[in-house]
């Protein structure tokens, strides 16, 4: 594909950081990008010290995967970190709009970490994902997704967990072998006594998926 070839893959570096907090702002919070972000009535305006914090955590710890196009700009991303250095982002002063979000994905990591015997350290939390709207449909977000599988090997980790928020992320993670380890059904989570993700019907639930690194 013409705009494949002209793609760069490389960890991303403190140079790159305004234009991988651009991307991810370009990313989520749009008529086509994350399921939740929409359902919550999350907007780029109420993202950006989240994606912020959450950039500049990825350049320094240089394990996340960026695209970049010919003209120097990142155009996908796949944000990673050990397990263990994952933050709960409920402790942070952000949007309350968050809030739902967070908890449920607290929820099933929680789920999960209670049944493996992994040591976190170990385990490549592939946290987020994303492509331009505009360079969508190219390959971009599978090529990020395997060369940071073979990057996580090669640093050796022993597995590599994501959270699959939608039918997308499900499909591409299946297709690279991820196996479901644990999950929420989104119609009967329940926070501050609300169900707030009950209108999200494909895919019925949220999951934790994991793939083992000793895997080609």
């Amino acid at each position: 594909m013409k705009i494949q070839s002209q793609i760069i893959y490389r960890l991303a570096e403190f140079n790159h950081l305004n234009s991988l907090i651009e991307c991810v702002q370009q990313s989520f919070p749009s008529p086509g990008g994350e399921t939740i972000a929409r359902i919550l009535d999350i907007r780029s305006e109420d993202y950006f010290s989240f994606t912020r914090m959450v950039c500049e955590k990825a350049v320094a710890e240089k394990l996340s995967w960026v695209a970049i196009s010919e003209m120097d700009r990142v155009v996908g991303f796949c944000i990673s970190e050990p397990m263990s250095t994952a933050p709960l982002y409920r402790d942070f002063n952000l949007d309350p709009k968050f809030s739902p979000l967070f908890a449920l994905l607290e929820e099933l990591d929680n789920r999960y970490l209670i049944t493996t015997s992994a040591d976190p350290v170990e385990i490549f939390h592939l946290y987020m994902l994303g492509v331009l709207p505009a360079y969508s449909g190219n390959g971009i977000g599978r090529a990020l997704l395997k060369g940071s599988l073979n990057f996580a090997r090669e640093k050796g980790f022993t597995s590599a967990v994501a959270e699959a928020t939608g039918e997308a992320s499900q499909g591409l993670c299946k297709s690279l072998g991820f196996e479901t380890k644990a999950s929420v059904a989104y119609d009967s989570f329940v926070f501050g006594g609300k169900r707030p993700f009950k209108n999200i019907t494909e895919p019925r639930c949220c999951t934790l998926v994991e793939r083992m690194l000793c895997q080609p």
